[in-house]
């Protein structure tokens, strides 16, 4: 009778654990479909929403929950949860931390500050850089049968016929390039302008690019709005957490800017844009990273300036081949001049970063 009861016991013991692995993973796949849903939206998710949706009454396995949906997004996905920085942790941050942290060892409130989150998520990609910049690359072979798999049919159809790419990655298929590619040359703009650029530069900037307020961004068919004025499209970026649009009071007097960075601001704006900045956004922190766009400033730059090099030297043999005896020459010089160039292509590069670096305020925040 007794072993008789002790079996029993024990098949309930592992009943109820079989229980709570699978109430585990029923709460760790919900968490995930939220995750999911959110970041189709470019929403942040919050903790509270976490707890209300997906939690219930057992708040306290949250961390459980978090880690076992972390390794289905991880393993099926490729993507990974994070939290955001706050506002005070990223101003803490770009000011520089050295009288910040002296002052909460000084009060005894240095844990508490460094323990406080922001409490919001969002999903990025956990792949590596180095697999991402492989599935990026163009193959031949690929490109062909893309090249083959267009009909002529749509060639008077652009939305029916999508850029060739030639790379396992679909970027026809993908995120909307136009306005992603925007968005981080808006992020590259604040970046070199010391982490702080005021409405009146911002201004400037877009209308040197081509795009006054009554520009429109466009973007593809699968989305709801085909082109969206540049206003809205501004704070489509504040609301997603990729910029900061802060009001800032008495920038005219020309006070030298705290911290390690920001740019003297323009005094002479009498305007309401001259009491507004931008500021990088924490979607943007930690999704993006300044050293990406860094390192995509840099390497636009130098593509840029080889692309010149290379068609001024083209542009020089080509007169030189129109002098008879000349031709073999002119061929080993542009040979000769394309080594030279893959040669210093890695020193252009490290030289522009530092420049992009020092622009930046001499330092450049890890992604977070």
């Amino acid at each position: 009778m007794e072993d008789d009861q002790d079996e029993d016991e024990d098949e309930e013991r592992r009943g109820a654990g079989g229980d709570e692995e699978d109430e585990l993973g029923r709460k760790a796949n919900a968490l995930v479909r939220l995750a999911l849903f959110n970041e189709y939206k470019r929403t942040p998710l919050r903790r509270d929403e976490i707890n209300k949706k997906v939690m219930g009454d057992q708040t306290r396995s949250f961390n459980a929950v978090f880690q076992a949906a972390q390794h289905i997004l991880q393993k099926t996905f490729g993507m990974e949860l994070v939290e955001l920085m706050s506002r005070a942790e990223r101003e803490r941050e770009q000011n520089g931390n050295d009288g910040t942290e002296a002052g909460e060892n000084a009060t005894g409130l240095k844990k508490k500050v460094a323990a406080a989150g922001s409490k919001t998520y969002i999903l990025r990609s956990a792949l590596h850089e180095n697999l991402i910049e492989a599935a990026a690359a163009t193959d031949e072979l690929i490109l062909e049968d893309e090249i083959m798999g267009i009909s002529e049919d749509d060639d008077e159809d652009d939305d029916a016929n999508p850029r060739t790419y030639g790379s396992i990655l679909s970027w026809s298929s993908a995120d909307e390039l136009g306005s992603i590619g925007l968005l981080y040359v808006l992020l590259a703009l604040v970046l070199v302008s010391g982490g702080v650029l005021s409405d009146f530069d911002m201004k400037k900037h877009l209308k040197s690019l081509r795009l006054p307020p009554s520009a429109q961004v466009n973007f593809t068919a699968k989305t709801t709005h085909k082109t969206m004025a540049i206003d809205a499209y501004l704070a489509l970026l504040v609301r997603q957490g990729y910029l900061d649009k802060v009001r800032v009071a008495n920038l005219g007097a020309s006070k030298p800017t705290q911290g390690k960075r920001g740019r003297g601001r323009n005094p002479t704006a009498d305007d309401d844009s001259n009491n507004i900045e931008w500021k990088w956004g924490s979607r943007a922190q930690s999704e993006v990273g300044e050293v990406a766009i860094a390192d995509f400033v840099a390497e636009f730059l130098v593509e840029r300036m080889l692309h010149a090099q290379n068609v001024d030297e083209e542009s020089s043999d080509d007169d030189d081949d129109d002098q008879r005896g000349n031709r073999r020459r002119g061929g080993n010089a542009r040979k000769n001049g394309r080594q030279t160039q893959e040669e210093d292509k890695d020193k252009m590069l490290e030289a522009m970063k530092k420049g992009v670096v020092l622009a930046a305020g001499g330092k450049l925040n890890e992604l977070k």
